[in-house]
């Protein structure tokens, strides 16, 4: 097997996920990755009723500095974006079914990428999505279960040790 830092080289020149490929062509930032899935599963709405409504959940807690022009102000900001990052979390939930995939009967990318959101969420926003959301844990743990999924999560802790050391 290829080294993921190999194979992702090939694919995306910062040799970095996220990486999606559709018809051929690389994306590889994550609010077009999350608009493409949207565009790909428009009826599920999993990432928004729309790109306004996307873009109006991520952008205050990602940089709320482009919200204001007061660095005290930016905490409030992100605390608002977090609460409506909830009500978007918990429509997603409300829409997955018990044992099912996020759309439809088979693995999809949107599976994997609420995977990432969840890692994300915690990461970066302290907020246990899997604790909180029980069909997003059960999702999550489906994907997890998956074969491609192991490999690339071992491969993924693999390049993480290597740059600590």
């Amino acid at each position: 097997m290829k080294s993921l830092d190999t194979d992702l080289a090939g694919i995306n020149a910062k040799g970095q996920v996220p990486v999606f490929v559709v018809d051929g062509n690389v994306i590889t930032e994550v609010p077009a990755i999350a608009q493409m899935i949207n565009l790909l599963a428009p009826d599920a709405k999993v990432m928004g009723s729309g790109q306004l409504e996307f873009i109006r959940t991520w952008g205050p807690y990602v940089r709320p500095f482009r919200f204001t022009n007061e660095s005290s102000a930016e905490e409030g900001i992100r605390v608002r974006a977090v609460e409506r990052l909830h009500q978007k979390f918990e429509m997603i939930e409300s829409k997955l079914s018990e044992d099912g995939w996020a759309v439809g009967e088979n693995f999809t990318a949107v599976d994997a990428f609420l995977l990432a959101i969840s890692q994300w969420a915690g990461g970066r926003m302290g907020v246990d999505l899997e604790a909180k959301y029980p069909r997003w844990k059960k999702l999550t743990d489906r994907v997890r279960a998956l074969e491609s999924v192991q490999s690339a999560l071992a491969e993924e802790r693999s390049i993480d040790e290597k740059q600590k050391a």
